[in-house]
């Protein structure tokens, strides 16, 4: 296992400009990541930047923050609740909709927290 952050981009995703900027970021890291020999990737963002995409473009597995940590969580619970930065929690609830689980989220509560 192996950890890379991104070299370009915004710092995090606080709206969907940043996703946009940072999605062509994702892809690039993800392309090289298989070319490096890695058998996966999981993107730990949780807006799902690029997964989509880099699925498309790559061989091996890519697997958004999202998804996993909703599902992990419905497997303890039957509800689970998002804790977020500011100005992400409209994405959130969108991700709980196309995902089919949106009668799963209790919440999602945005913090009035920035990027670290």
């Amino acid at each position: 296992m192996s950890v890379r952050n991104l070299d370009a981009g915004t710092r995090c995703i606080e709206s969907r400009a940043d996703l946009a900027i940072n999605a062509s970021h994702v892809i690039r890291a993800v392309q090289q990541a298989e070319a490096d020999g890695f058998d996966g990737v999981f993107v730990t963002d949780m807006d799902m930047c690029g997964v989509e995409a880099s699925r498309q473009l790559v061989s091996i597995p890519v697997i958004g923050g999202y998804r996993a940590s909703a599902y992990t969580a419905m497997m303890l619970s039957q509800r689970f609740a998002i804790l977020t930065i500011a100005n992400a929690d409209d994405m959130q609830r969108e991700h709980a909709r196309m995902f089919g689980i949106d009668n799963n989220l209790a919440t999602v509560l945005p913090l009035p927290l920035g990027c670290i």
